[in-house]
């Protein structure tokens, strides 16, 4: 759906804020400057929220049909143009606490017959987002026992209806930004590991660098240890025993 943007209609706008704000004030003359600027900003907020919806519907592609063949978003997979398929509403919610109703327009590949959803950019959790706003659509997602039930509470945080699909999607998005944030975070905030160097070891007896006779490599170790490890012999330990008896 789009919209034309007069100037005769945001003036019409601007003079309905006037005309009610001075029907209120002759209704409340002794009203306190804090109610007269709720009352305010009330309307204004009503104002704003019609003009951005007017400045959004106004930029919205959703006639295909008159729109350039170049213009005409292309199929991500095989790359053939699109086909309008209807559109669907998307009901959001201004800063004022106003509802705003979106069209974005679906479209279908005649040739793959695959689909393209309305973008949600306005929407989108993207890696610049808060970290905090991360971590809440994180645990939203992972404490509910469905993805349904986790859109339904979300749309209550946010004011943005979406469906399930789209509320898995920006789960992960949002659970990879916020890995990637905290990992930043992680290696700003520890001290870099120490690099330990190997305790020394003294050499074995018996070892290929104290003993010429004993081959090196893996055969070289097995003997060295062989030998190392290897009981004395009687005639040795009987000698030994003689000598401390005496």
């Amino acid at each position: 759906m789009s919209r034309l943007i007069t100037t005769t209609r945001w003036q019409q706008l601007t003079q309905d804020v006037t005309t009610e704000m001075r029907a209120w004030r002759l209704a409340h003359p002794k009203a306190a400057l804090r109610a007269i600027e709720v009352a305010l900003d009330a309307r204004l907020n009503q104002m704003r929220a019609r003009m951005i919806e007017d400045r959004a519907l106004a930029g919205s592609a959703a006639d295909w049909a008159a729109t350039p063949a170049a213009a005409v978003p292309r199929c991500p997979a095989c790359d053939h143009p699109l086909e309008e398929r209807g559109a669907n509403p998307r009901t959001l919610q201004t800063h004022g606490g106003q509802a705003l109703t979106m069209e974005r327009t679906y479209g279908v590949c005649p040739a793959c017959a695959a689909g393209r959803p309305p973008s949600m950019r306005h929407w989108a959790c993207c890696p610049a987002s808060a970290p905090r706003l991360h971590e809440m659509l994180v645990r939203l997602s992972t404490t509910h026992s469905s993805v349904t039930k986790a859109s339904a509470e979300l749309a209550w945080h946010t004011g943005t209806h979406v469906r399930a699909d789209t509320t898995r999607r920006q789960t992960e998005a949002a659970g990879a930004a916020l890995v990637a944030h905290e990992t930043v975070e992680a290696a700003r905030i520890l001290p870099p590991p120490l690099a330990l160097a190997p305790p020394a070891t003294p050499p074995i007896p018996g070892h290929p660098s104290r003993n010429p006779h004993i081959p090196g490599g893996a055969l070289g170790a097995f003997a060295a240890n062989a030998a190392w490890w290897a009981p004395p012999e009687p005639e040795t330990l009987r000698h030994t025993l003689s000598r401390r008896s005496i």
